[in-house]
């Protein structure tokens, strides 16, 4: 299936495990829901697909793009999303535990109540994310870009910050618990109620 073209097409709770998608056009296609476990969708053109609740878990997203995707409550564990383009998405209570988003971007993504436990987190652009409540503890974070990103109630426990951009951020009610940060920048951010017990 490699290059197929799916444009639009409803593909809802089908199951496409370990499919080779790489290169394909799912523009606009319907996979809520969808098993896409092990998939490859290396390349492929997801932009402004439907993956609502879908199984990615160990799937490869390398240099895909999924611009303006509906994700909300997909499953991105262990998914290889190396430079993938999920700029103006809609991933609220995505789960993105374990996997590798080296250089990807994610600018305005609404982000909300997302968990990145174990992530891989390498020169990742988030400006403008809404990110609140979403969960990064525990994280090697570096040259990761949160400005002006909506992150109030986000935690960021034992996390390690380096080179991390927060200019401008929302950082109400977050909290940073035994954190460590290096070279990270916190100018015009809003730290109000913030929690910063024990970090370094």
């Amino acid at each position: 299936l490699r290059r197929v073209t799916l444009t639009e097409a409803g593909l809802a709770h089908a199951h496409l495990a370990g499919a080779q998608l790489k290169g394909a056009d799912l523009h606009g296609t319907d996979l809520t829901s969808a098993d896409l476990t092990g998939a490859n969708l290396a390349e492929a053109d997801l932009d402004g697909a439907r993956l609502e609740q879908a199984k990615l878990v160990d799937a490869d997203l390398t240099e895909a793009s999924l611009l303006g995707t509906h994700l909300f409550g997909a499953d991105f564990s262990g998914a290889c999303l190396v430079h993938a383009d999920l700029r103006g998405g809609a991933a609220g209570d995505v789960k993105l535990d374990g996997a590798d988003l080296t250089s990807s971007d994610f600018d305005g993504v609404d982000l909300t109540g997302a968990t990145f436990f174990g992530a891989t987190m390498v020169k990742v652009s988030m400006e403008k994310v809404r990110g609140v409540g979403a969960r990064f503890d525990g994280l090697t974070m570096v040259d990761v870009d949160f400005s002006d990103a909506d992150l109030t109630g986000a935690s960021f426990n034992e996390a390690d910050v380096t080179r991390v951009c927060f200019e401008g951020a929302k950082l109400s009610r977050s909290t940073f618990l035994e954190a460590t940060a290096s070279d990270a920048d916190f100018s015009r951010s809003t730290l109000e109620r913030a929690d910063l017990r024990g970090a370094d």
